[in-house]
């Protein structure tokens, strides 16, 4: 009897050539007597992503544009280091030193704006300038090093909200630096996105700009929550340093699993 799912393995070219994508076609199920013609594409292999499960029951097929947008969108609130580096670097934007170096709620709307529009734009300029050279082949690292080191850039700010950094030079400059590594990160999620390299600047044009949409509903989303919260009393102790450890214990307990797997 024909299964209702096979596991497909494809390694091939992929030692020589990263942007090589491995298609899985189907003519016939047998499972579900249904023809298909010509080259239907069940499956798209990349480097990252050689061992999938092909369903005979319900086929898959390749995304569409619209498709992709929405897979940038979902993207921001499905990663979590991506929802917690934001966090970390939003939570203090509301805030700023008095004489004695300690946070204080930030007088007035326009000024807690400016702040977050700073750092909004310069996360957003780095990770689009090493994603977009990621697509092309031009910039690369292996993949489990970029999630190290995203995780460490969530710990780094958030031991930095804690310590009540300069809240605006300083956190903008670490903010860029770091996000250039997050674009890294997002470029090398296409690779489980059945898509083929034919298509690839269409639609990781597609998915970029559904990112870039869902980041700034994201960020937008909690500013907002920032700013109407931040002169509350438990905001500093609860979401500034509460929030701040949480999510650095977090990235530092997936960098310990990810240790003990190597080892």
């Amino acid at each position: 009897a024909t299964p209702d799912r096979l596991e497909v393995e494809n390694t091939l070219f992929f030692d020589t050539n990263r942007l090589h994508r491995g298609l899985l076609c189907l003519d016939q199920n047998s499972k579900t007597n249904r023809s298909y013609g010509g080259e239907y594409t069940a499956l798209v292999f990349s480097p990252s992503n050689t061992k999938q499960f092909l369903d005979l029951v319900e086929v898959p097929g390749l995304l569409t544009e619209e498709e992709m947008r929405k897979a940038g969108v979902w993207g921001n609130f499905s990663n979590v280091f991506h929802c917690l580096f934001v966090f970390s670097f939003l939570v203090s934007s509301v805030l700023a030193r008095n004489e004695e170096g300690k946070w204080v709620p930030a007088q007035g709307f326009f000024s807690c704006f400016g702040r977050f529009l700073l750092l909004v734009l310069a996360y957003a300029g780095a990770h689009s300038f090493t994603y977009w050279y990621s697509i092309n082949d031009k910039l690369y690292m292996s993949e489990q090093l970029v999630l190290v080191v995203v995780a460490l850039s969530v710990v780094l700010l958030a031991l930095l909200n804690l310590k009540a950094p300069q809240i605006l030079s300083g956190t903008v400059l670490i903010v860029f630096f770091l996000g250039a590594f997050h674009g890294l990160a997002i470029a090398s999620s296409l690779d489980y996105l059945p898509m083929r390299l034919v298509d690839i600047e269409k639609m990781s044009r597609s998915f970029f700009w559904g990112f870039e949409t869902g980041y700034i509903l994201l960020a937008m989303i909690l500013f907002g929550i920032f700013f109407a919260l931040r002169t509350r009393p438990f905001y500093q102790k609860l979401l500034v340093r509460g929030g701040s450890a949480a999510a650095a214990l977090i990235a530092l307990a997936w960098f310990a699993v990810m240790a003990i797997q190597r080892i």
